[in-house]
């Protein structure tokens, strides 16, 4: 049935290789990382710094981690930058000026997958 079919798709999902903080950080730093971004790993989490980073450049970024990485954002503090501070370079102004670049951080929480009795 329908009913059934979805029951096995979930299941599939859940039991999509949980994999470890490890493998997880490992993918993460595998990744191109965008520029004026930064990596910070500490236990469970990891910190990402963002300094003038495009907004569609953040939610890729986020899409790509969360599909091959198993990694979520659990916090999110962001402020739009200026373009200005952001860019002294006036030959870029027109095109930066069109889309909102932001500053500020991320908290990513790693997967505890494969590893036992956690929490």
């Amino acid at each position: 049935s329908h009913m059934q079919a979805l029951q096995a798709q979930a299941q599939a999902l859940q039991q999509r290789t949980p994999i470890s903080r490890d493998s997880a950080l490992k993918a993460l730093q595998g990744f191109a990382l965008p520029s004026g971004m930064q990596l910070n790993p500490q236990g469970e989490r990891v910190l990402v710094t963002l300094k003038a980073v495009p907004a569609h450049v953040i939610s890729q970024w986020l899409a790509q981690v969360r599909t091959q990485a198993q990694v979520l954002p659990s916090e999110v503090h962001l402020t739009r930058a200026t373009i200005n501070t952001a860019m002294s370079n006036p030959a870029s102004n027109t095109s930066t000026a069109t889309s909102p670049v932001w500053d500020g951080s991320l908290v990513l929480v790693l997967p505890r997958g494969a590893q036992a009795g956690g929490s």
